[in-house]
C-alpha cells in the first residue's frame, strides 16, 4: 500500500517538519522536536513483561513503562496510522513520545497533541511488533485519562456519550426513535450536515436494527448432557447483534447447553477504559465480577472480540472465560448436527481484538464453502470501539481499503466477530452498493445447521 504523506501541525510538508519564516533551513516542530529528543536517548529495557495496574496510573508509572521503548522503529509498518499519514507524531514511538512529554510536564495538552494521541485506534498492533514487549495499549489509555482532566466542558460532554452507548436501557430508548426520526427526514438531514462525525453518527444510526430488548434468564436445554453456561452479552452488543445473541442461544441449548443471561449484567468498560475514565470502568467490572461470580457455569461466554479482550485482561486469566468461537471449538458436537451445503466465499476478518483464528476452522465444516482470511487482517478497519465518530476521515479511509480488498476477492459473506468492525464494515458496504452480507461466525454456523424445527419453540421462551 503505498503510503500517503500528510501535513504537519505547522502545515508544512515533509510530515514533523517546518520551515522557518524567513525562508531559511527547515526544523523539526514542537512534536517532531520532542520524538527527536527522545530517539536520542535510548535506553535498553529488560526484556521480562510489565504491567501497569488497570486502575489509574501516575505519570511516574507511565514513564517507567514508557521508558522501555527503545524508539527502534519495528512497531512503525504495523501502525494504520502511520502508513496513512506518514507522520511520526502518528506512530507508536511517536506517540509515546509524546506521552513522555506529557507525562513529565515538557509539553501542555495542546490541541495538537491531543488530535496525535486522539488518532490512535489502540488496534495494538505495535505491541505484537514490540521486542521489547512495551505495554502500549496500557499507556494509550492512561495518557486518555491524564488528558480527560483537562478536558474542560467535553469531559462531561463525552462521559454523557459514552453512557448513551454503554447502558443498555437509555440506549435501548435512544434506537426506538431512530425510525420516528428517519420517517421525519431528520436523519436525512444530518447526513448533509458539514460535521463530518454527525454525518457519520446517521449513517450508523441508519444501520440499527429495529428494537428488542435483550434477552435475559434461564434458556434451558434441549437435550441432557452439557451443563450451563453463561453469556455476556454487552451493551451497544445487545442491540446490534440481537440475531448472534439469539442464534447463539439457539445452538447451544441445542447442544446440550442451559444458558443463563444474567440481567444485571452491564458493559464490559472498554468504551471507559480507552476514552479516559478508568474509574468507571472499573466500577462496570467490579459489578460485572459479582454477577457472574456465583454461581460457576461450565463457561463464561462473550460474543465480541473487544468485550472478552477488556474482561480477560480485568481478571488476568480465567479458564471460564472463553469466546463462543473458542468454545464450540473445543466442545464435541451432537453426532445429529448436519451442516446444509452452501456454495460461497465466505471472507474471515480477525478483528484487531482477537488472539485466536477459531472461525476459520469452524467454517471448514460447512460443505462447499470457501473460508479464507481477508487479506490485510492485521491492519485495523477503523471500526474501532468510538473512532468512526470521532475520527470519521481516518475511518473511512481504512474502511475504503477494505472494501477493495472486498472487491478483489471476490467476496459473498464477511464474516466478523467484533460489534465496531460489523457496524463499520455494513456502513462501509452500503456506501460502495456491494451485495456482501456481514455475519458473526455463530449467525452462519446455526444458518446452515439442520436443527429440529419443532425443539426451537423452546429456545426463546426468555
Amino acid at each position: 500500500m503505498p503510503r500517503q504523506t500528510s501535513r504537519n501541525s505547522c502545515g508544512h510538508r515533509p510530515a514533523g517538519w517546518c520551515r522557518k519564516k524567513d525562508g531559511g533551513d527547515s526544523r523539526p516542530c514542537l512534536p517532531a522536536a520532542v520524538i527527536t529528543i527522545r530517539l536520542t536517548g535510548i535506553i535498553v529495557p529488560a526484556l521480562t513483561l510489565i504491567t501497569i495496574p488497570l486502575q489509574s496510573v501516575t505519570p511516574e508509572q507511565l514513564l517507567k513503562e514508557a521508558d522501555r521503548c527503545v524508539k527502534c522503529g519495528l512497531c512503525l509498518p504495523h501502525c494504520p496510522t502511520y502508513r496513512k499519514l506518514a507522520n511520526e507524531a502518528d506512530s507508536p514511538r511517536g506517540r509515546i513520545a509524546l506521552m513522555q512529554a506529557l507525562a513529565s510536564g515538557e509539553l501542555s495538552p495542546t490541541p495538537t497533541l491531543r488530535l496525535h494521541l486522539a488518532r490512535c485506534l489502540n488496534c495494538r498492533a505495535c505491541e505484537t511488533a514490540c521486542p521489547s514487549g512495551v505495554s502500549y495499549g496500557e499507556l494509550i489509555d492512561a495518557a486518555h485519562a491524564m488528558l480527560q482532566q483537562s478536558a474542560g466542558i467535553k469531559r462531561p460532554l463525552r462521559r454523557a456519550l459514552l453512557n448513551l452507548l454503554s447502558e443498555r436501557k437509555l440506549f435501548g430508548q435512544t434506537t426506538r426513535l431512530l425510525p420516528l426520526l428517519s420517517r421525519a427526514g431528520v436523519l436525512r438531514l444530518i447526513k448533509k450536515a458539514p460535521s463530518k462525525p454527525l454525518r457519520q453518527l446517521a449513517d450508523l444510526a441508519s444501520e440499527m436494527p429495529v428494537y428488542q430488548p435483550p434477552p435475559s434468564g434461564l434458556t434451558p436445554a434441549v437435550t441432557a448432557g452439557g451443563g450451563s453456561v453463561q453469556l455476556f452479552i454487552g451493551c451497544i452488543s445487545s442491540q446490534v447483534d440481537r440475531p448472534v445473541i439469539d442464534a447463539t442461544i439457539r445452538l447451544l441449548t441445542h447442544m446440550g447447553f442451559a444458558v443463563n443471561v444474567p440481567k444485571q449484567q452491564v458493559c464490559c468498560g472498554a468504551l471507559h477504559r480507552h476514552n479516559g475514565f478508568p474509574q468507571a470502568a472499573d466500577r462496570l467490572s467490579k459489578q460485572n465480577s459479582g454477577v457472574f461470580a456465583s454461581p460457576k457455569p461450565t463457561a463464561l461466554i462473550t460474543l465480541a472480540e473487544a468485550c472478552h479482550k477488556e474482561l480477560l485482561e480485568q481478571t488476568r486469566s480465567t479458564p471460564r472465560l472463553q469466546t463462543i468461537s473458542a468454545f464450540l471449538l473445543n466442545t464435541p458436537w451432537p453426532e445429529t448436527f448436519h451442516f446444509t451445503p452452501l456454495k460461497a466465499r465466505v471472507a474471515v476478518h480477525r478483528p484487531c481484538s482477537a488472539s485466536e483464528d477459531a472461525p476459520m476452522t469452524l467454517l471448514q465444516r460447512i460443505p462447499g464453502l470457501i473460508p479464507f482470511l481477508l487479506p490485510e487482517n492485521t491492519i485495523c478497519c477503523g471500526g474501532a470501539g468510538s473512532y468512526p465518530l470521532t475520527q470519521p476521515a481516518l475511518a473511512q479511509s481504512l474502511g475504503e481499503d477494505k472494501i477493495t480488498l472486498l472487491k478483489e476477492t471476490k467476496t459473498d459473506i464477511l464474516v466478523t466477530s467484533s460489534t465496531g468492525c460489523t457496524l463499520q464494515f455494513r456502513s462501509q458496504i452500503k456506501r460502495a452498493g456491494l451485495d456482501i452480507e456481514v455475519l458473526h461466525p455463530v449467525e452462519l454456523l446455526t444458518r446452515q445447521l439442520d436443527l429440529n424445527s419443532k425443539s426451537d419453540k423452546l429456545i426463546f421462551s426468555l
